[in-house]
């Protein structure tokens, strides 16, 4: 598909999500029984909602390893992670910053859930999705248009939750988290990319969509598993492995050598 073409589906499903969400979906209050998890016991250093609680390290762990990991220099001075443009490497620390970020908000949630606290859950994730969302542009469709969107998207995450929490509306900060999802696959399938093992991100995408699932199922699998782990903590473990798989991917990829600019080939 011509990049025009591309360009105009791309922007008439982001269109079309926005219009669908705000055009046909009342308000979204936030709901109390979210707050309301299966595994609330303190069985680690009585920390309440332990496994919830301390199954946010790997945020931290993984995330750091991203953000320190793209700026390692080998012996000869070079970075061990390449990019096209320096630009990238910017927006991808941002990502990882924001993951290594969700360590801490995340954990300060689950020690004592409600909407106040939630509040610095999902900050730190509207850096990470907006800053995909910026890297997917960059890598697949366009460039520059991806170095203009950077600051005005990160501020589009943080006022979806400033948004949500100032009117119970939920519905500007789930456009914030679920767009990007809906257009990894599409900006993978419609645009060429610009390094090899592009199919890491469909990865990650699945292993997202695998949290979100037993996120749902939190208190059916809690039982299921005699009361072992809780789905929301599995939730946690799988969306962990999105910057460590990301960070495989960056470590391992090259770019493809008909998309370098002029002056690299």
């Amino acid at each position: 598909m011509s990049q025009t073409k591309a360009s105009l589906v791309v922007l008439s499903v982001c269109a079309a999500m926005v219009a669908a969400v705000f055009g046909f979906i009342d308000a979204l209050p936030q709901d109390l029984q979210y707050h309301d998890f299966a595994d609330k016991r303190a069985h680690v250093l009585s920390i309440p909602n332990s496994f919830d609680v301390l199954s946010n390290i790997p945020f931290l762990v993984f995330g750091s390893m991203g953000l320190v990991g793209i700026f390692v220099r080998t012996r000869q001075g070079k970075y061990a992670v390449s990019f096209v443009e320096e630009f990238e490497r910017f927006t991808w620390a941002i990502f990882f910053g924001g993951i290594a970020l969700v360590c801490f908000g995340s954990a300060y949630y689950h020690w004592n859930p409600n909407n106040q606290t939630l509040v610095w859950d999902r900050l730190p994730m509207t850096i990470s999705f907006m800053a995909l969302f910026v890297i997917m542009i960059c890598e697949r469709w366009n460039s520059s248009l991806a170095r203009i969107l950077l600051l005005p998207l990160l501020l589009n995450g943080f006022l979806s939750v400033w948004y949500w929490n100032a009117f119970d509306d939920l519905r500007w900060y789930l456009i914030v988290q679920f767009l990007p999802l809906l257009m990894l696959p599409l900006l993978l399938g419609l645009c060429r990319g610009r390094y090899t093992h592009g199919y890491l991100f469909n990865v990650c995408l699945a292993l997202y969509i695998l949290a979100k699932i037993v996120e749902v199922k939190d208190k059916q699998i809690f039982e299921a598993s005699t009361r072992l782990v809780s789905g929301h903590t599995l939730k946690h473990l799988f969306a962990s492995f999105v910057p460590l798989v990301a960070f495989h991917m960056l470590r391992t990829r090259s770019a493809i050598r008909s998309s370098l600019p002029e002056k690299q080939l």
